[in-house]
């Protein structure tokens, strides 16, 4: 008989006195909303500071706009999702997107020198399917990874891992073998659910 452990609540790890600050680690604008939406703003409930790196400005994205630079466009959508799920720091590099794997030497280091900075107690991006199976969700994934285990502090590292609608939708993704289990859920209300959306699709 298999026996599937209960997923833990994550309510009750973030409300711990221990945790003050969340850093989340994505590679394009729109990761940050469709992946930690919901957990961005829950933390400013429970008095846990948040930043967001984003690592590119996505320039490598469809332009459904037909005109104008989308790398501006896309910069300008994250500053205002951000905005909208009230994260307090928001660092934005210009690394080349769809080129992470390849520039590793470059960004690595940026990363390292932020999370010194902050001394977060949580990390959180991607785990190393990359849910839609992209290189730069998956670059970030490994070698965020292997960059903590050489820090002199420790802190909780969260994935983000495909739910059982995404692992359908993205089926063609070979990484998804790689996927992990979740190992602890988070519910949140109308409210935040509602927010999310706005974030998503930056609306005011």
């Amino acid at each position: 008989m298999n026996y599937i452990m209960p997923l833990q609540n994550l309510h009750t790890f973030l409300k711990s006195d221990k945790i003050t600050k969340l850093l989340a680690v994505f590679p394009h604008p729109d990761d940050e909303s469709f992946c930690v939406g919901g957990l961005c703003q829950l933390a400013q409930d429970y008095n846990i500071k948040t930043s967001l790196m984003c690592l590119t400005k996505g320039e490598k994205g469809l332009n459904s706009y037909g005109k104008g630079s989308l790398k501006t466009t896309r910069e300008a959508e994250l500053r205002k999702a951000s905005k909208i799920l009230g994260i307090d720091e928001l660092l934005i590099s210009d690394y080349q997107d769809a080129g992470l794997k390849e520039t590793t030497a470059h960004w690595l280091p940026k990363l390292h020198k932020e999370i010194a900075r902050i001394k977060p107690d949580v990390i959180v991006t991607f785990d190393h399917s990359g849910i839609t199976g992209h290189p730069d969700h998956i670059v970030v994934s490994v070698e965020l990874l292997k960059l903590l285990k050489n820090l002199s502090f420790l802190p909780v590292l969260l994935w983000r891992v495909p739910d059982s609608e995404e692992k359908k939708y993205f089926k063609e993704n070979p990484a998804l073998s790689f996927a992990s289990e979740a190992t602890h859920g988070l519910a949140y209300n109308l409210s935040h659910s509602l927010k999310k959306i706005q974030a998503i699709y930056r609306w005011y």
